[in-house]
């Protein structure tokens, strides 16, 4: 589609999905490499830490699990919003397409 001082405008769909996604599998593998840290920490404090050691660890992990999750559904929230918005918008460029 040509603009009014002639340049053209365009969008590459299929690569801004293909972006989307690429952001919601990396948010998958960040939270699963956090969760595998987060396991090999526990099992360390598990089995050396003992009293109030091993409680104050009880309330880190807590507050852990919940940025973890904040972290992932942040990414995720990104990643599904910009795949989204990607496919309004190619549903809006078809639609204006068949105006003309």
């Amino acid at each position: 589609m040509a603009a009014a001082n002639g340049q053209v405008i365009s969008a590459h769909f299929e690569g801004v999905a293909d972006g989307a996604n690429s952001v919601i599998r990396r948010a998958e593998h960040i939270r699963d490499q956090l969760e595998a840290f987060h396991r090999s920490v526990e099992e360390f404090v598990t089995n050396n830490w003992k009293g109030d050691a091993n409680e104050a660890f009880a309330d880190m992990q807590r507050t852990w699990n919940t940025h973890v999750a904040q972290l992932n559904a942040t990414l995720s929230g990104a990643g599904t919003l910009v795949r989204t918005g990607n496919a309004e918008l190619q549903a809006k460029d078809i639609a204006l397409a068949g105006l003309f």
